[in-house]
């Protein structure tokens, strides 16, 4: 965020105009996500990091759904799906993990809801409740569909991985930042 006012004047402008994009603004995270997911992989263990995921070429077809990479990718390490970010490896993660786990560390993350940082406008995101999941859900969360979240959410989550000290954010998460 930027002033795009002058704070000596501020009610010269707009809410709008002195809104905290940060708070208020809710997007769908797409790539930016993945690490989220990796991380329950990981945590589950489900995955380790040098794992190697068929990426099938660039292409998974799951019931009705057809899914492609921006470039075909064949076996990729776990580590190598997200720096390639490939959405055919995620998706074979989200498949490995299934729709309660993958839920669960939505909830984890604490997507969904508000901080509690009490900022003026602070949005909660959207998730979709797990009764709503469907085969669509199981291989679009793990790339970062079907969520909103905000940018304070979002940067929350990644201070998880920055701070392997301190692994609670705040005392209802358990430790997920192995």
């Amino acid at each position: 965020n930027r002033p795009t006012y002058d704070p000596n004047r501020f009610n010269l402008f707009s809410d709008d105009a002195r809104r905290n994009r940060a708070v208020t603004d809710s997007f769908e995270p797409g790539s930016t996500f993945k690490p989220i997911m990796v991380a329950a992989a990981l945590e589950e263990n489900s995955l380790r990091p040098q794992d190697r995921l068929v990426c099938n070429e660039g292409l998974v077809v799951y019931r009705a759904r057809r899914l492609r990479d921006h470039h075909p990718y064949g076996w990729r390490t776990l580590k190598e799906v997200v720096a390639k970010s490939s959405n055919v490896g995620m998706a074979k993660v989200g498949l490995l993990l299934g729709n309660d786990i993958m839920y669960r560390y939505v909830k984890k993350f604490d997507f969904g809801r508000r901080t509690g940082l009490k900022l003026p406008g602070e949005a909660a995101g959207q998730i979709t409740p797990l009764s709503k999941y469907s085969y669509y859900t199981l291989m679009s969360v793990p790339m970062g569909q079907e969520i909103a979240v905000t940018a304070l959410q979002l940067t929350r989550a990644f201070a998880v991985f920055a701070d392997r000290k301190s692994t609670r954010l705040n005392s209802s998460h358990t430790d997920i930042s192995r």
